[in-house]
């Protein structure tokens, strides 16, 4: 009973305490509030992580090594995939539904199923030349973004990418994983995860 008499007794208070002094605190603590509710990224911006996180400026993806799997010409900045209105995806070899990135134009949503990490980053290339996709990433789509980047690298053999995503600093968060052109629709679910 003492208790709930407490919370009754400071609730009462608080309009005593929007005197004239404290009504700047207010709108501080108003506009505050108002940025947070922008989004999870840098600066209130809604989408994230960026670019500018990284110190990273945007590139033409079909000018990455790895271009020839997203079906990019020499003349192309972005894949053939989106000329179709289509996005280029890639699933994972086990049963083509742990691991799903799809790109569109410069961007890449990266869906690890399985480990439940979600990555949604754009490529760039930061100052001393290391280009990847920089973006964050959380523990499911939807949820507050901490920055992250995913390195890709090419697998010649199968037609596909080899992608890894890696912390802000570049520290390894996955193992590498190789993905494979997507044959028709991807599933919607991850099945029989290890």
């Amino acid at each position: 009973m003492t208790r709930i008499r407490a919370l009754t007794f400071s609730a009462r208070r608080i309009p005593h305490a929007l005197s004239a002094s404290a009504l700047p605190w207010a709108a501080v603590l108003t506009l505050a509030l108002a940025l947070a509710a922008c989004g999870p990224g840098v600066g209130g911006s809604g989408t994230g992580p960026d670019l500018a996180t990284f110190g990273a400026s945007a590139a033409a993806v079909c000018g990455a090594p790895f271009a020839p799997a997203l079906s990019c010409t020499d003349s192309m900045s972005t894949p053939q995939a989106q000329a179709d209105g289509m996005p280029a995806q890639f699933v994972d070899f086990v049963n083509g539904s742990q691991v799903v990135a799809t790109v569109r134009g410069n961007d890449i949503e990266l869906d690890l199923r399985c480990p439940r990490l979600y990555f949604y980053g754009s490529w760039g290339t930061t100052a001393g030349g290391v280009s990847r996709y920089f973006g964050g990433y959380s523990l499911a789509a939807g949820l507050p973004l901490s920055p992250a980047q995913v390195a890709v690298g090419s697998d010649s053999d199968h037609g596909g990418l080899v992608v890894q995503l890696l912390d802000a600093s570049g520290a390894a968060l996955t193992a590498p994983v190789r993905l494979r052109p997507a044959q028709g629709a991807v599933l919607g679910a991850a099945q029989a995860c290890p």
